[in-house]
This record gives C-alpha cells, sequence and structure tokens, in this order.
C-alpha cells in the first residue's frame, strides 16, 4: 500500500536508489506490488507514471495528465461497474 507516508517515501527512496529510473524501480522493488490497476488498457497507466516521475523537462504538464488515456472515462468506466448501485432510499437521500 502507498497510503502511509512511510510507503510513500521509501518508494521515493528506492526510485532515488535506482538513478530515477522507474521502470528499473518496479523490476527490482515491485515483486509485491500490483501494478494490475496501472496495467490495464494495454499499460495505460503504466505509461501515465513514466511520464510524470521523469525528468521535469520531459514531464507532462497537469493538464495534460489529466486528459492522458489513463483517466478517460472509457478507461474508468469498468472499474466504476462493479461499484455496489445505491439503494432508492440512498438515492432520495442524495437528491435531497
Amino acid at each position: 500500500q502507498l497510503r502511509k507516508s512511510e510507503s510513500l517515501q521509501l518508494v521515493a527512496r528506492r526510485i532515488m536508489e535506482c538513478g530515477g529510473d522507474v521502470e528499473l524501480w518496479r523490476e527490482r522493488f515491485g515483486q509485491n506490488l500490483d501494478f494490475t490497476m496501472l496495467d490495464r488498457r494495454n499499460g495505460a497507466g503504466w505509461e501515465l507514471v513514466l511520464k510524470l516521475v521523469c525528468e521535469r523537462q520531459r514531464r507532462l504538464s497537469a493538464s495534460q495528465a489529466l486528459s492522458h488515456r489513463f483517466l478517460s472515462s472509457e478507461s474508468l468506466g469498468p472499474i466504476t461497474a462493479d461499484a455496489p448501485k445505491a439503494s432508492s432510499k440512498q438515492s432520495a437521500t442524495l437528491r435531497r
């Protein structure tokens, strides 16, 4: 899990140990991590990671990143399709 501050710091340290090469980091340290979400749609998420974790000159801008195919509604659609639907009672509450 990358949600804890310590985990994020460890990932950042290890990426630095790999000279900033995220592909090398994934090979060396990613064996126990789940990249399923990033590998969907022909690796769209991983491609976005590579375009964000790189030298500043090559890095995507925020607007470019938000326009990336990984964040398109087509890409996100199947992910949310498994989410439970709100009951009619919950929907009525949300409409108020």
